[in-house]
């Protein structure tokens, strides 16, 4: 009886906050009301250079004069409510106050307050989000690869009230509140003296631009909270002779499939500053000339190739066939992306711990096992099915006695729309090139044509064998040997932050690269420091030739007694990375659309947040994650 009770105190409770919502919204404009007031979070002027505190007084200005504007707010418990937020001015100075921010007496800047996270942002001019609305995109957004667009029609349908004359989330508006709620968090974690500062002109999306490059630039390399990341399921502690304790620590990269439009223009890392166009600003003039690469001559009104005939030809023949079905279902497979049902593995779930997988036929999926699988089982990495794998191997061979059918992914379904772009165009902007062969005569003529625009080649990563990623970046046009050189090189820039071991699947390849002359200074760099580049093991038993000497006596895993143990059991996983593809490339439909900065910008706060919740996921196993100080890291 007492449990019937409480919970019809509970509905009668909510009925009553939905009756008075209603009615605040109702009623509540003609006398500036709101079911909830917003107001700065200070009653004095808090600016150090206002004349009041140079005229001898002791106490700060009282701020007044307010203005009412009508707002809505989205929460996560009483959905889209009506408000009113409230701004002061100080009469000293003649600084205006607001919820989230100050604005100077004549600037164009507005000074967001700093020391801490507020609980409401304001993410246009009359809407304002709950910063757990937020929190909880940022969730979804990680461990179901939840568009901006999905989750404003979540919270427009089933956390909101639908019946409410109150206006409907948008996805710009999750997104930009996203941003700015990740901008905010950053600063007061990292910027403790500093405030962010954006212009106070223009719609949210450009104010945040400035603020979003600077943030991507600190992360590129270094600048993930966990790279300096250690536990003792990525680090093989061992006890010397001496007393001393030794550290053995490996990384793994790959390369995954994402990308941003970029210009059409070979080479150019530009992104055009309207997502429909082809080229750049600098490069503009070139979508004047034909489509045909290597063909400089002016296309003709109608065409997007010149005059010539087989140019022509293969610009009729790609303008019939992206009409034709086949296309259209060749653009909804391309835009397909892989959901599972757990693509957050940690060292103790699946084949992510090594103690019970024997030398030498072993290998770690990608996929989570189950819990109750045998410890000796062994498989292998989904095999091509999977759209959004690794860039430089998509056609993982499935294991022996699997059929090809039942190795595809579980939970197959369609994209989401692109949060950043609604083209609808007809254009060709999912294929990058076509080609086409002719025959002239006794001779074929083969062509290649630019039809649409370029997008960037893969993201590289380097994750820790726990599964910390420490480090990402853009690889433009291929995941070339020198690029994933130089990226190393980036993100381990002192001799004592670079592993012993760096196991790539075209480890053998890179070796060969720093043995020769114009690669010294590379070669030095690794060698002198005991930094061994080493395949991983499911590429060396399945991808690369037992006939390939170089490879066999440089690459081979076994070679290393540091990465298997006296028990013939592997010591690191080597194939975190293709786990974390999984993952990762969910975000290839998510971000395809979206200009640079913020492309970079929240890919980077993705992977903040998954290893915010992996290291908890370790810690929470007893692997004793810590961080390395910055001076064994050379940095101080």
């Amino acid at each position: 009886m007492d449990s019937y009770n409480r919970e019809r105190e509970v509905d009668l409770n909510n009925h009553r906050r939905d009756n008075d919502i209603e009615l605040f919204g109702r009623y509540g404009e003609q006398f500036e009301l709101g079911y909830r007031q917003l107001y700065p979070p200070m009653r004095a002027c808090i600016n150090d250079d206002c004349p009041r505190l140079f005229l001898g007084n002791r106490t700060r200005a009282l701020l007044s004069h307010p203005k009412k504007y009508k707002a809505t707010l989205y929460t996560l418990d009483s959905g889209a409510i009506p408000v009113f937020s409230t701004s002061l001015r100080c009469t000293s100075c003649n600084t205006s106050y607001h919820l989230n921010y100050s604005i100077g007496a004549g600037a164009s800047i507005r000074a967001y307050y700093g020391g801490y996270v507020p609980d409401i942002l304001q993410a246009a001019e009359h809407f304002f989000v709950e910063t757990k609305v937020l929190s909880y995109y940022g969730a979804s957004a990680v461990f179901s690869h939840t568009s901006s667009t999905n989750f404003a029609r979540i919270y427009n349908r089933e956390l909101s009230c639908p019946y409410r004359d109150q206006p409907r989330v948008r996805p710009e508006h999750v997104l930009d509140g996203f941003y700015l709620h990740s901008l905010l968090m950053y600063y007061s974690r990292e910027k403790r003296n500093r405030i962010l500062e954006l212009p106070n002109t223009g719609p949210q999306s450009l104010r945040l631009k400035a603020a979003l490059e600077a943030r991507n630039k600190e992360m590129e390399g270094t600048g993930q909270e966990e790279y300096a990341h250690v536990c003792t399921g990525c680090t093989l502690f061992e006890d010397t002779d001496g007393g001393q304790i030794t550290r053995v620590q490996a990384v793994v990269t790959d390369g995954v499939t994402v990308g941003h439009p970029i210009c059409a223009v070979k080479g150019c890392k530009s992104t055009p500053f309207n997502l429909r166009d082809k080229f750049c600003a600098a490069h503009v003039s070139a979508d004047l000339t034909c489509c045909i690469i290597g063909c400089s001559m002016a296309k003709e009104v109608g065409f997007r190739s010149c005059k010539d005939t087989l140019h022509r030809q293969l610009d009729l023949k790609k303008k019939e066939a992206n009409v034709a079905m086949f296309m259209l279902r060749h653009r909804l497979a391309r835009l397909k992306v892989s959901h599972i049902e757990d693509s957050l593995v940690t060292p103790d779930r699946g084949a992510a711990t090594t103690e019970n997988d024997p030398l030498p036929n072993i290998l770690l999926t990608p996929a989570a096992v189950d819990d109750g699988a045998d410890a000796g089982t062994i498989s292998t990495p989904l095999a091509g099915n999977n759209p959004t794998g690794s860039a430089s191997d998509k056609t993982l061979a499935p294991a022996a006695g699997v059929d090809e059918k039942d190795n595809q992914m579980p939970g197959l379904v369609e994209g989401d729309d692109n949060d950043d772009d609604d083209d609808d165009s007809d254009d060709d902007t999912f294929d990058v090139e076509d080609e086409g062969t002719f025959k002239v005569g006794d001779k074929e003529v083969k062509l290649k044509a630019q039809f649409g625009r370029r997008y960037s080649h893969n993201e590289q990563l380097f994750v820790r064998p726990c599964g910390v990623i420490i480090s990402r970046t853009t690889m433009f046009n291929s995941e070339g040997i020198k690029e994933v050189v130089d990226f190393a090189k980036r993100t381990f820039p002192t001799p004592e932050s670079l592993p012993q071991y760096i196991i790539y699947d075209n480890a053998c390849n890179v070796r060969a690269h720093l043995d020769t002359a114009h690669a010294a200074s590379d070669h030095a760099y690794f060698k002198d420091n005991r930094s061994n580049w080493v395949v991983d093991v499911f590429h060396f038993e399945n991808k690369h030739k037992k006939t390939d000497i170089y490879c066999q006596e440089h690459c081979n895993p076994v070679l290393y007694a540091d990465l298997c143990t006296a028990e013939s059991k592997w010591t690191f996983n080597s194939s975190i990375a293709e786990q974390t593809n999984v993952w990762f490339g969910g975000y290839h439909s998510l971000c395809q659309g979206m200009h640079k900065d913020r492309y970079n910008f929240f890919l980077d706060e993705m992977i903040r947040r998954r290893n915010q919740w992996l290291v908890e996921e370790l810690a929470r196993k007893r692997l004793q994650p810590f961080h390395r100080s910055l001076v064994s890291l050379g940095f101080a």
